[in-house]
């Protein structure tokens, strides 16, 4: 075989095992395709729930964790000014106040004067109707004295951080009124209005934080000739008043209990939520009335 007659042949045979290979390859047919699109949509449609429910539960915690923190930062101040209202005033105020927190008798200003459905309109220091959905509030009376040595010193600031203007040197007189009230955000919240000072009007309230729908007060009373083992006797703002009016003694009040109740910022499917947490604080350091 001469070398031109052989090249022909090896192209032959290159052909040849060219149209083999293509032979074992070969597409999809329709039913295949089908087939996997069909898994294809069941395995995405038994995920996507997974995804979604897993979305909410975050959304779900999100929300949690908003309350709780809203609610903390509003008992923590709650809780901050009635220690300074119990605790810094001294007994008799310098200024004349009564020694007892509640106390009507007399002209001199209460330290803490609380009332279960708001103030009335005409008087901070009158308490309204009782009304349906209406929430406690509370006017706090606190001192500052700067020769008790404080490690702080700048001036004395009322709840909405604004400082105080005393009559004495050393000796700032602090008036913050608190109440819940919806906000211009059209939110609930819980609001400050301060006094600058002994005499002064008041400035207009302002909200601290949004999201708390409502305040309720309960009174831990010890009744004179109970001892300590019998516990406290938890009594509203108005059977506290009550009492105090038949003759009974602030120096019995060992505490109060606060209840907030606090609701998501945004609804959830529809709705908001809501929790109701309680904090405790002690009025009186003495064990004895």
């Amino acid at each position: 075989m001469t070398p031109r007659g052989f090249l022909p042949c090896c192209r032959c045979l290159q052909a040849r095992r060219a149209e083999r290979a293509h032979a074992f390859v070969r597409g999809f047919s329709l039913v295949e395709l089908l087939v996997a699109v069909a898994l294809g949509m069941a395995l995405a449609c038994s995920v996507l729930p997974l995804l979604v429910a897993s979305a909410q539960a975050q959304r779900l915690i999100s929300l949690r964790v908003q309350m709780l923190r809203d609610a903390w930062i509003a008992m923590h101040l709650l809780k901050t000014a009635l220690r300074a209202a119990a605790t810094e005033v001294p007994a008799p105020d310098r200024d004349g106040a009564a020694d007892g927190p509640l106390a009507s008798a007399g002209p001199a200003e209460p330290a803490i004067f609380a009332c279960d459905h708001g103030f009335a309109a005409t008087s901070e220091l009158a308490c309204a109707a009782p009304r349906q959905g209406a929430s406690a509030a509370l006017r706090l009376r606190y001192s500052v004295d700067a020769a008790r040595g404080t490690l702080d010193p700048r001036p004395a600031r009322d709840c909405l951080g604004n400082a105080r203007a005393s009559p004495l040197a050393d000796h700032a007189v602090g008036h913050d009124r608190y109440y819940i009230s919806t906000g211009a955000s059209g939110k609930p919240a819980l609001h400050c209005a301060a006094a600058p000072g002994q005499g002064q009007g008041e400035r207009p309230g302002q909200p601290l934080v949004e999201n708390i729908e409502s305040l309720a007060l309960a009174w831990g009373v010890l009744d004179a000739p109970a001892p300590l083992a019998r516990g406290l006797r938890w009594l509203s703002t108005d059977e506290l008043h009550a009492v105090l009016r038949a003759g009974g003694a602030w120096k019995q009040v060992r505490s109060v209990r606060l209840t907030l109740r606090v609701r998501s910022d945004q609804p959830l499917d529809g709705a908001y939520l809501r929790q109701s947490l309680q904090s405790t604080v002690a009025l009186c350091a003495s064990p004895n009335p």
